[in-house]
């Protein structure tokens, strides 16, 4: 769940890593901010609850420095959490050349985004 691009429940036959559910979820969410794509995912809180516990897991050493001791098997009930990254999104909508989402920041005007 959280920013990844197709959040949501997916089952498996056998043994999956953690790394290889991201990957079924088509990775990490990306959005657009000053004209600029940035990744939405906020790695440092991110977290995989197993029953009442949080697994110690550090996903920027895993999904950007390869750290296959992070790229732990995952069973069956296991929840993956990946956070925005973002205080704050807009989403436009309607009669505009992009919909989607945005990152918001403090002073942020709507020409900005269009």
């Amino acid at each position: 769940m959280g920013k990844v691009t197709k959040p949501g429940f997916y089952y498996f036959d056998g043994s999956i890593r953690l790394a290889d559910a991201i990957a079924k979820a088509e990775g990490l969410s990306v959005g657009v901010f000053d004209n600029n794509t940035i990744e939405l995912a906020d790695l440092q809180h991110s977290f995989v609850r197993r029953g009442d516990d949080i697994l110690p897991i550090d996903f920027d050493a895993l999904l950007r420095k390869g750290d296959a001791l992070m790229n732990i098997p995952l069973i069956n009930g296991d929840y993956i959490f990946i956070p925005s990254a973002m205080n704050q999104e807009v989403y436009v909508i309607g009669e505009v050349n992009k919909q989607g989402y945005f990152g918001f920041k403090p002073n942020m005007t709507a020409g900005r985004l269009l």
